[in-house]
Order: structure tokens, then C-alpha cells, then sequence
């Protein structure tokens, strides 16, 4: 996979400016609740929150129940600029897919605050908590590399989703 080339434009700066605004609430929140009563409980409620968040826009746009539907629903339902999306075709159905972002304004929106690698690793998965609720019918998302990964240090998030066996 190569790094796509998107031109930034006003409507992209638009759209980050908003996420990282968003992920301002969920830092701010998430250190409010971590003071009064604990990191291990602040990120039980937060990952809760964040799950019902993903079930309500499960509601209005639909679950994904393919590695194929999850990724035309990322691709169609947003600017690809915004995470600069790199995702790759396939032929036919597949069990599991991948796709990478380039720029992640959850991230840079945490960096700003002085947020360190550990605590954005964590904020981010609960953030992918979202995505975990609209998946629950039967695919597994999991992010294999971080931009915030201290030791690899990747250029990108790559993200994989799998068709889990309705065993």
C-alpha cells in the first residue's frame, strides 16, 4: 500500500477542526473522571459511553456485517481526506480487509494538550470503541499498528476487520 496523495483543502481543515474538538471532550472528560475516581473505573464508563455512542449511529446508518460493507461505509461516509484513507481494492468477497490512515486529528488534538503516548494509545482504543458497537455483527476490528506506537513509530494507523465464524 502507498500513501495516497489528497490535497488539503478548506472543507478537510473543517471536518478535523471539528473531530479534534470532539477529542478534546473525551481528553478532558476522561482526566475529570480519572481524578475522582480512578483510571481503571474512568475508562470502564468512558468505553461504555463511547459503545453506546456506536450502537446509536448503528441505528441510523446501519451495521456493517462484512469486512467489504464496513470499509465502502468508511469510504463513502466521509472525506478521505480527513484521516487521509489508504485503502486498498480486493476482488471478490472478503473475509478480512485493511486500511490504513495517514493523519489522525484524534491525535494531534491530544498531542496539543500534552497528552503522552501512553495516555493517546489509550484514549484512541476507546475511541475505536464506536466502531466496536457497529460491528457487533460478527466482524472484529482491530487496530495492528498506532502512529502513537513509541517503539515502531509508523507513519500510520492500520486497521483490520474480520469476518468472525457465527460459531
Amino acid at each position: 500500500m502507498a500513501k495516497p496523495d489528497y490535497s488539503i483543502d478548506d472543507r478537510t481543515l473543517a471536518e478535523r477542526s471539528r473531530i479534534e474538538d470532539r477529542a478534546l471532550w473525551l481528553y478532558f472528560l476522561f482526566k475529570e473522571m480519572e481524578q475522582e475516581i480512578g483510571i481503571e473505573r474512568a475508562e470502564q464508563i468512558a468505553r461504555q459511553a463511547v459503545w453506546k455512542y456506536g450502537e446509536l449511529k448503528d441505528d441510523r446508518v446501519g451495521n456493517p456485517s462484512t469486512p467489504d460493507e464496513f470499509i465502502d461505509m468508511h469510504a463513502k461516509g466521509s472525506n478521505p481526506a480527513v484521516f487521509e484513507k489508504e485503502i486498498p481494492g480486493t476482488e471478490g468477497e472478503s473475509t478480512e480487509r485493511k486500511f490504513r490512515m495517514h493523519y489522525c486529528a484524534l491525535k494531534t488534538a491530544w498531542e496539543k494538550v500534552g497528552a503522552t503516548g501512553e495516555e493517546i494509545d489509550l484514549l484512541c482504543d476507546i475511541a475505536m470503541e464506536g466502531d466496536r458497537a457497529r460491528s457487533k455483527g460478527g466482524l472484529d476490528i482491530e487496530v495492528t499498528k498506532r502512529m502513537c506506537d513509541r517503539i515502531q513509530k509508523p507513519s500510520f494507523c492500520e486497521v483490520v476487520i474480520r469476518k468472525v465464524d457465527d460459531e
